[in-house]
């Protein structure tokens, strides 16, 4: 099992993804939503399926994000780096962003 590591960034926005959910479905969908997450990156630690895949998957012709992956969970995409030492966990993109400005964004920061 691969450590995780939450940028600053991934912090940020499980957090305001709970205050979202909160504000419009309650805190115990958040709560729920906040556990399918958790348990979602736990599984990717541990290797369990379902496997994350390369975000060039989704923008072929993005060379610059090759060293990014994505696994999905609910309405998001998680988005993260497989180091040999650890996962870093660069942020969740709600489905309805401009992923492919995020991921280009991300891999200038990495």
């Amino acid at each position: 099992m691969k450590p995780l590591r939450l940028t600053p960034q991934a912090h940020k926005r499980l957090s305001e993804i709970a205050q979202w959910t909160i504000t419009n479905f309650g805190h115990k969908q958040a709560a729920a939503y906040e556990r399918d997450l958790i348990n979602r990156l736990n599984a990717l630690a541990k290797g369990d399926l379902p496997k994350g895949r390369p975000c060039t998957a989704l923008f072929p012709e993005s060379a610059d994000i090759t060293d990014l992956n994505f696994i999905r969970e609910g309405a998001h995409f998680i988005i993260y780096r497989d180091t040999p030492t650890e996962i870093q966990i660069l942020d969740f993109v709600h489905g309805s962003r401009d992923l492919e400005t995020i991921l280009d964004d991300l891999s200038d920061d990495g």
